[in-house]
C-alpha cells in the first residue's frame, strides 16, 4: 500500500481499505504531509509539385521517404534493462540513514460542509534510518508547493495554506504498532529478501491480504513492488529480482512518453487499477533507472475524473546516504492541546 492507495481511500464514494494493511502502510506514510490532458495530434500535410507541359499536366506520385519501422519494447524488456541498470551502489550501515530527495503530487479532499478537491505538491528530503526497530526511524523535511487543479475543481484557498513554507517533521511510530515483516520497506529488511526472480515473486504476491475489497492479488504484487522502491535504496541484487519479478505480474505493459513530477520524460511499466486507474513506475529512456511513479485515469466512472486526468506523480531526484539526520525538538509522539 502506498500514498497513492491510501489517497483513493479517502476519495468519496472509494471502497475502503483494509484496516490492517491501513496501519502498517500509516507508520510508513506519517511522512505523507498534508496530504493531463492528452496532447492534441497535429497532422502536418506537405504540398505535392505538380509538372506542367504545354499541352498537359503530367503528376507523379509523391517520393515518400520510407522510415524504418521502431518496435516498441515489452514490458518484460524494459523491466530487464532496468533489472540490468549500471548505478552507483549503496551499503548503508544500520545505524546510516538512507536520503531520498523527491517531488510528489496527490489528490486532497476535504469533506466539510463544502466539497473540495485539490492537488497538492510537495518538494521533500526525508532520511530514513536504514533499520528501522524503534519508535523513531526517520525526519522528513517538507514544503508545499503551487497546488493544481482536480480536474473539473476549482483550487480552494486552503490549498495554498503553507504553500512555500518548509517543515521538518519527525518521524515516529507513535501507536506502539508494528510493521509485519513481510510488508517492511528499510534497507536493513530488503537486503534480505530474495535474489533470486522467483524467491521475489512470491514475496510481492504474500502482501495481498484476501479481504481487501475491490484489490486483486495482482495489484497487490505491484502496489508492493512500488512500496519497495519509493522512498528506501533497493540493493543491486534485489532491485534485478524485483523488476524480474514484476515482468511476470499479469497484466503490466508500457505506456511510452510519460512524465514524471519532475517534468522528465520515460518510459512507464504498469497496470489498469481497480480504481479505474493507470498505475505506473516511470523508467528512464536511455539509462532504465527509476525516475518516479504516476497514476492517470483511465475509467472516468470509476475513478471519479475524467479519463487522461493525472491524479499523482512522482520524482525520485536522489538517493545518497548519512551519518545523522536533522534534529527535531520536542516530543514527536506527544499530543499537542
Amino acid at each position: 500500500m502506498n500514498e497513492i492507495d491510501l489517497y483513493r481511500d479517502e476519495r468519496p464514494g472509494a471502497e475502503p481499505y483494509d484496516p490492517g494493511a491501513r496501519a502498517s502502510a500509516r507508520s510508513r506514510l506519517a511522512s505523507g504531509g498534508a496530504r493531463r490532458a492528452r496532447r492534441p495530434y497535429v497532422v502536418v500535410a506537405a504540398a505535392g509539385a505538380l509538372a506542367l507541359a504545354a499541352t498537359f499536366v503530367v503528376t507523379r506520385p509523391a517520393q515518400v521517404e520510407q522510415r524504418p519501422q521502431v518496435r516498441l519494447m515489452s514490458a518484460s524488456e524494459v523491466l530487464d534493462r532496468a533489472a540490468g541498470a549500471v548505478a552507483e551502489e549503496l551499503d548503508p550501515r544500520d545505524d546510516q540513514y538512507v536520503v531520498v530527495k523527491s517531488q510528489t503530487m496527490y489528490g486532497s479532499y476535504s469533506m466539510g460542509e463544502k466539497e473540495e478537491r485539490w492537488l497538492y505538491r510537495t518538494s521533500r528530503t526525508i532520511w530514513l534510518r536504514a533499520e528501522q526497530t524503534g519508535d523513531a526511524y526517520g525526519v522528513l523535511r517538507m514544503e508545499l508547493l503551487e497546488p493544481r487543479e482536480f480536474p473539473g475543481w476549482p483550487i480552494p484557498k486552503q490549498a495554498y495554506e503553507g504553500v512555500g513554507k518548509p517543515e521538518l517533521i519527525a518521524l515516529a511510530n507513535c501507536d506502539g504498532g508494528t510493521v509485519p515483516d513481510h510488508l517492511r520497506s528499510d534497507y536493513a529488511a530488503i537486503k534480505k529478501l530474495p535474489s533470486d526472480a522467483e524467491g521475489m515473486r512470491a514475496h510481492l504476491y504474500s502482501a495481498h491480504e484476501p479481504n481487501e475489497k475491490g484489490v486483486e492479488a495482482d495489484q497487490s504484487a505491484f502496489t508492493r513492488a512500488s512500496d519497495l522502491l519509493r522512498e528506501t535504496y533497493v540493493p543491486a541484487a534485489q532491485r534485478k529480482a524485483l523488476y524480474q519479478a514484476v515482468a511476470t505480474i499479469p497484466g503490466v505493459s508500457v505506456t511510452e512518453k510519460v512524465r514524471d513530477a519532475a517534468g522528465r520524460e520515460g518510459i512507464g511499466v504498469g497496470l489498469t487499477t481497480q480504481a479505474g486507474t493507470r498505475d505506473d513506475l516511470i523508467f528512464d529512456r536511455a539509462s532504465f533507472a527509476l525516475l518516479g511513479e504516476r497514476s492517470e485515469v483511465v475509467d472516468a466512472a470509476v475513478a471519479g475524473a475524467p479519463a487522461g486526468s493525472l491524479l499523482a506523480s512522482t520524482a525520485q531526484l536522489e538517493v545518497s546516504v548519512a551519518d545523522e539526520a536533522p534534529e527535531v525538538a520536542g516530543d514527536p509522539c506527544r499530543t499537542k492541546g
